[in-house]
C-alpha cells in the first residue's frame, strides 16, 4: 500500500468558475468537488447504506463499515449520505486525526459535542484530569445515550478515518455496539484496509447485524466525469481508459494529476503519464531506503509494465537462483513496493501501485532503463510485448529494428489489436530515421487513432508527418477533415487517394469514407455504391470499412427499401465469421442490421443486437460503431418508453463526445435527449440539447444529422401546443425529403406535422401531408401505423367527416396490445413496438373525439389509459391535456365489484394519500420508513379497492371522494348520462 498524499487541507483551487476545496466535511481530498450536485458513481454503495438506514429505523441497530484506500472516496461517500437523510435522524460526526491518535477518547469528545449540537442528553464529559476512566463505562454510557435519544429521533453515527481513532474510543464503540438490541441507530465507519487495531469492529460485520462496503476504484467514464466537473477537463475514451489503468480509479490520485499536468497531456489518451510529484517524491524516498539489490528488483518489475513471474525475473536480474532473489523479494513485498499477485493459476509479482511503476521508471537513467528493457524483451513471452521493450531499450536510430516492428503492427491491425499496434507504430516512429517508413509508421498509427476517435493523439502524430505519404496520407487527411467539417476539401482528397489505386486495405476505408460523406449529404444511391465499393475492396484483405455497412443501410433507408437493405445486410452477416469481433467489420453489420430493425418498428429485438455490439463488443473498435450503437440504442429506448434509459444513455454520450471533439455524430445524440426533455416538458434542458447539437451538426456539416434535430425542435412544439413551431420546423424537412424514400420508421414525424396543420385549420396542406405520410409507412411497423391513425382521424375530423374519423382511429386502436399489469405505473412497463408514448397520444386524439361526439363513457377509457401512459413516462404536457379531457367527460371510473369496493387498510391510506400528493414510492418510502417494494404492494391492493389503474386516476379518485372512517370510499354519484 503506497504512502497517504496530501491527507490535510489543501489550498482552494477554482476551475470555470467552481470551487475546490479539501477538508473532512466540506470537501476532502477522499471526496468530491465543492458544489458538485452529486456524488460520481458509487450507486451501489449508496443504495446498501440506504438499506442499512432502513433495518435501523426498523428497530434493527446496524453497523457498516467502508472501507478503502486513501483517496477512493470514503469520505465523500459519508458527506453525500449524511446530506441526503439530514431532517429523518440526527447525525453525530466523528473523525480521526493522525496527530492525536493517541489522544484519549478524542472520538468521544467529538461525539459529545455533535450530541449537544443536537439538544441531546448526554452525561457531562469527563475531564482530563482525574483518574482514566474505563473505556467499558464509556461504552456503557453511550448505550444508555443511545437507547433515550433514538425514542425520540433515530441516531446516525459517522466516524471517518478510524484507522487514526484513539484506541481508547474504538474500544467504547465496539463495546457499545456489541450491546445495542432494539435501538434505531445506525453507525457508519470508514477506514483504511488491513488495520489491525480496527480487527473488533471488522468481526462485528461478520453477522446480519453488520455489513462491510469495500470501495474500489472508479472507473474509466466515472473519472472522466470527476474531471469535468472537478477541473473542467474533458477526457476521451482512450484517455479515461489510461487514467484509470495509471490510477486504478483512485479519485484524489486522478484530481492530483489532473493539477500537475497541462489537459492537453492528461487528454490525449496515448503514452504513459506520469505518477504525480506528490506521490513520486514519497515513494522514491522510501524506494531509496531499501538495499541496492531490492531497488534493481523494483525497477526491473516496473520496467516490464504486467506481472511476472519469478523465473523470468531471476533471468532478467542475471542472478544464481531463486535464492538470490528470496532477499531482496521479501524486502520489496514486506515495504509494500512489490506484490505477490495470482494470473491464471500461476504466481506473480507486481508493483504495488500503478503510480509507482510510473515513478519508478521516470526516474531510472537513461542507460539502466535501456538495459533493463532490452533484459524485459528477452524474457517476454509476448511478440509485440518483446518488441515494445526492444524498441524502448533502443537509444539511437535503428531501421531495420522499426520496419520489423512496423510489420509487426500491420500484422496486429488486422487481427483487431488496436492498441498494442497503435503502441508499436508510435514506438516504432521514434527509431526510425526520417523518410517513408518513419511517415508509413506516424501514419498507420494516425489512421487507426482516428478511426477509434483518439482525435488529439492522431493530429498530433499528423502533425509530424513530412512529405506526401501516398494514397495512405491522403486517406489520413481526409479523416482528419471529414472530423472538422470540411467536407467539400475531405471528398477531394479522399477522391485523390482513390485515383491512386491504392492497395485493398487503404481502398478499403476510403470507399468507405465517402459512402460516409454520400450518406451524410443524404444521397442514397451513391452511398450505396460506395459501400459496396469498400466492401469488394475491403474483404480479400479483411481491413476496417470505415462505417461500410451502416452506409449501406442508411443508404437503403434513403431510397425507402429497408427489406431488401435487411436481406443484404443478413447474407453478408452468414459470410462473416465471428471471431475475432473486429475483424472486417463484423460489429458494423451488425449494427447495420440493428438500425434497419429499429427503423422497421422493431424494437426489442434492435435494442438487443445494439447490447450485444455495445457490451460485448471491443471497446476500442471504430467510433463511428460505438457512437451510432449507443444514440440508436437511446433511440430505441425512447421508442419503447424506457425514457429514463433514453435520456441517461444520450447525455452520456454527448459528454462523451465532447470529451474527444467528436462532432458527426453529437447532433443525434443531442436530439434523443431533447425529445426526452420536450415530452416532459423541460423545455430549457431541451434547447439547450438542441442548441448544441446545431452547432456541432455546423462544425460537422452533417446533413443527416438535421433530421434528429429539427424533429425534437418540433417536438417542444407538439409538447407545448405551438403548432407554428411544429410547422416552421418540419415543413422544410418534409420538402428536403420529398424526392426521398426516406421511410417514416427512420424517425417518425410526418404525424406531429398533420397535427400541427389541422390545428392551424391549413388543412389542403394537412392533406396533402398525410399523403406524404401513408406513401412512407409500409416498412416502419406499428410505429408509423399508429401516427398515420392519429393523423388520418385528427384531419377527417376537422373535415367534418365524423364516421371516417372514427374508422380511422379504431383502425389504429386495434393495433394496440391489450391492457395488462404493466399499465399499473409501480410496474416496469414492458417493451412493445407500438411505443407507448405513440400508444398515448392515438388514444388522447381518439378520446377527445369521442368526448366531443357525447360518447363519454368510451371516451373517459380511452384517456384513462393515455393518462397512465403519460404518466409512466412523465410526459407532464400530455398528462395535463389527458387529464383536462378526462375532467371534462365528468364521469368517475366503473365499479369493477357490485358489493362496492373494499376498505383500504390504514397503512393504504398512508400510501394512497402520498401518492395523491404526486410522491413516487421511493419519496413514500422513505416517508414511511418502510421498503419500496411495501409500498408497492400497497399501491397495487389501492389501485384494486378504488377501481383506477393509474396514480392520475387514484390521485383524482383520492382528492374527489371523502372517505368514511372505517376506510372505505363512498361510492361516486351516479353521473347523469353515464353507461
Amino acid at each position: 500500500m503506497h504512502a497517504p498524499i496530501a491527507y490535510s487541507s489543501r489550498p482552494t483551487a477554482a476551475t470555470n468558475g467552481a470551487t475546490v476545496t479539501a477538508d473532512h466535511w466540506s470537501n476532502s481530498p477522499d471526496g468530491d468537488a465543492a458544489g458538485s450536485p452529486h456524488l460520481i458513481g458509487r450507486d451501489v454503495e449508496r443504495s446498501a447504506l440506504h438499506d442499512a438506514l432502513r433495518l435501523a429505523l426498523d428497530g434493527h441497530p446496524h453497523l457498516v463499515v467502508v472501507e478503502g484506500a486513501a483517496g477512493i472516496g470514503k469520505s465523500a461517500l459519508l458527506r453525500q449520505f449524511a446530506r441526503a437523510v439530514d431532517g429523518q435522524v440526527a447525525v453525530l460526526k466523528a473523525s480521526g486525526d493522525e496527530a492525536e491518535q493517541h489522544l484519549d477518547y478524542g472520538l468521544i469528545e467529538q461525539l459529545h459535542a455533535e450530541a449537544a449540537v443536537h439538544g441531546l442528553q448526554v452525561p457531562p464529559m469527563f475531564g482530563r484530569e482525574g483518574p482514566r476512566p474505563d473505556p467499558l463505562d464509556i461504552g456503557s454510557s453511550l448505550v444508555q445515550v443511545a437507547t433515550a435519544a433514538s425514542t425520540d429521533q433515530p441516531l446516525l453515527l459517522i466516524i471517518d478515518d478510524a484507522q487514526w481513532g484513539d484506541s481508547a474510543s474504538l474500544q467504547a464503540i465496539t463495546y457499545a455496539l456489541r450491546r445495542l438490541r432494539a435501538q434505531a441507530v445506525l453507525t457508519v465507519i470508514a477506514q483504511r484496509p488491513d488495520v489491525p487495531a480496527l480487527a473488533p469492529l471488522s468481526r462485528l460485520c461478520q453477522d446480519e447485524r453488520g455489513a462491510r462496503l469495500r470501495l474500489a476504484g472508479l472507473g474509466s467514464s466515472h473519472l472522466d466525469e470527476l474531471l469535468r466537473q472537478a477541473r473542467g477537463i474533458a477526457l476521451g475514451e482512450q484517455a479515461a481508459q489510461r487514467l484509470h489503468e495509471h490510477t486504478g480509479g483512485n479519485p484524489l490520485e486522478a484530481l492530483t494529476l489532473a493539477d500537475e499536468l497541462d489537459a492537453e497531456t492528461i487528454s490525449s489518451g496515448i503514452g504513459p503519464l506520469p505518477a504525480p510529484r506528490s506521490y513520486a517524491t514519497l515513494a522514491l524516498n522510501r524506494l531509496a531506503g531499501c538495499r541496492p539489490e531490492t531497488e534493481r528488483l523494483v525497477a526491473a518489475v516496473a520496467v516490464m509494465g504486467t506481472p511476472v513471474e519469478v523465473g523470468p525475473l531471476v533471468d532478467m536480474l542475471g542472478l544464481d537462483g531463486l535464492g538470490a532473489l528470496a532477499g531482496p523479494l521479501d524486502e520489496a513485498v514486506t515495504e509494500r513496493h512489490l506484490l505477490m499477485v495470482e494470473r491464471a493459476g500461476r504466481q506473480m509479482v507486481d508493483v504495488a501501485h500503478p503510480l509507482l511503476r510510473s515513478a519508478v521508471v521516470d526516474d531510472l537513467p537513461p542507460g539502466l532503463r535501456s538495459e533493463l528493457h532490452l533484459l524485459a524483451a528477452t524474457v517476454t513471452d509476448d511478440p509485440a510485448r518483446a518488441m515494445v521493450h526492444r524498441l524502448r531499450g533502443t537509444i539511437t536510430h535503428d531501421s531495420g529494428l522499426g520496419v520489423e516492428a512496423t510489420t509487426l503492427a500491420r500484422e496486429l491491425l488486422g487481427a483487431g489489436w488496436d492498441l498494442t499496434a497503435v503502441e508499436l507504430l508510435s514506438e516504432a516512429a521514434k527509431v526510425l530515421p526520417d523518410g517513408s517508413d518513419r511517415t508509413e509508421a506516424m501514419l498507420l498509427a494516425a489512421n487507426r487513432l482516428f478511426t477509434t476517435g483518439e482525435m488529439r493523439a492522431a493530429r498530433e502524430l499528423l502533425a509530424r508527418v513530412h512529405g506526401d505519404g501516398g494514397a495512405l496520407g491522403l486517406l489520413v487527411r481526409g479523416q482528419d477533415l471529414l472530423h472538422r467539417g470540411h467536407t467539400k476539401a475531405a471528398w477531394n482528397s479522399l477522391m485523390s487517394a482513390w485515383e491512386r489505386s491504392p492497395e485493398p486495405r487503404v481502398a478499403g476505408q476510403v470507399a468507405g469514407l465517402l459512402a460516409t460523406l454520400s450518406s451524410n449529404a443524404g444521397q442514397g444511391s451513391r452511398s450505396i455504391t460506395w459501400a459496396h465499393a469498400a466492401l469488394e475492396h475491403a474483404e480479400p484483405a479483411g481491413s476496417e470499412l470505415s462505417h461500410a455497412f451502416v452506409m449501406l443501410a442508411t443508404g437503403w433507408a434513403f431510397d425507402g427499401d429497408l427489406k431488401r437493405g435487411l436481406a443484404e445486410i443478413d447474407r453478408w452477416l452468414d459470410r462473416l465469421t465471428p471471431q475475432p469481433r473486429s475483424r472486417f467489420g463484423r460489429d458494423d453489420a451488425l449494427l447495420a442490421r440493428a438500425l434497419l430493425l429499429l427503423w422497421s418498428g422493431r424494437f426489442v429485438e434492435a435494442e438487443r443486437t445494439f447490447d450485444e455490439i455495445l457490451d460485448v463488443g471491443e471497446t476500442l473498435g471504430p467510433l463511428l460503431t460505438r457512437v451510432t450503437a449507443s444514440y440508436s440504442r437511446a433511440d430505441a429506448r425512447y421508442r419503447q418508453g424506457n425514457w429514463d434509459g433514453a435520456l441517461k444513455e444520450a447525455e452520456r454520450l454527448v459528454a462523451i463526445m465532447a470529451a474527444g471533439d467528436h462532432d458527426l455524430a453529437r447532433p443525434m445524440a443531442h436530439g434523443v435527449a431533447a425529445f426526452v426533455h420536450a415530452g416532459r416538458g423541460a423545455v430549457d434542458h431541451a434547447e439547450r440539447h438542441l442548441a448544441e447539437g446545431h452547432a456541432a451538426q455546423v462544425r460537422s456539416d452533417n446533413t443527416s444529422g438535421l433530421l434528429w434535430l429539427l424533429i425534437g425542435d418540433a417536438r417542444i412544439g407538439s409538447a407545448t401546443g405551438d403548432h407554428h413551431r411544429v410547422v416552421t420546423q418540419l415543413q422544410p424537412l418534409a420538402d428536403l425529403l420529398k424526392t426521398s424514400g426516406l421511410g417514416e420508421g427512420v424517425q417518425p414525424w410526418r404525424a406531429d406535422l398533420v397535427e400541427a396543420l389541422v390545428g392551424l385549420h391549413r388543412l389542403d396542406e394537412a392533406q396533402d401531408a398525410l399523403t406524404e405520410l401513408e406513401r412512407r409507412i409500409e416498412s416502419g411497423g406499428v410505429q408509423a401505423q399508429l401516427g398515420a391513425a392519429r393523423a388520418r382521424g385528427l384531419l377527417l375530423a376537422a373535415l367534418g367527416d365524423d364516421d371516417a374519423a372514427e374508422a380511422a382511429f379504431t383502425s389504429g386502436l386495434t393495433t394496440l396490445p391489450p391492457p395488462t399489469d404493466a399499465e399499473v405505473p409501480f410496474v416496469e412497463p414492458t417493451p412493445t413496438d407500438g411505443g407507448p408514448f405513440l400508444q398515448a397520444r392515438l388514444e388522447l386524439a381518439a378520446g377527445s373525439f369521442a368526448r366531443r361526439r357525447g360518447r363519454r363513457r368510451h371516451a373517459a377509457d380511452l384517456l384513462t389509459a393515455a393518462a397512465g401512459r403519460f404518466d409512466n413516462l412523465k410526459a407532464a404536457p400530455y398528462l395535463q391535456r389527458a387529464r383536462h379531457e378526462l375532467e371534462a367527460c365528468g364521469l368517475a371510473p366503473r365499479a369493477r365489484c357490485e358489493g362496492g369496493p373494499a376498505p383500504l387498510t390504514p397503512a393504504e391510506r398512508q400510501v394512497a394519500a402520498l401518492v395523491a400528493k404526486g410522491l413516487t414510492n421511493r419519496d413514500v418510502a422513505n416517508r414511511l420508513h418502510v421498503s419500496v417494494k411495501t409500498v408497492e404492494s400497497h399501491l397495487a391492493r389501492c389501485f384494486t379497492k378504488l377501481d383506477v389503474r393509474t396514480r392520475t386516476a387514484l390521485a383524482v379518485r383520492w382528492t374527489e371522494q371523502t372517505a368514511s372512517p372505517d376506510g372505505r370510499p363512498v361510492p361516486p354519484p351516479t353521473a347523469s348520462g353515464a353507461r
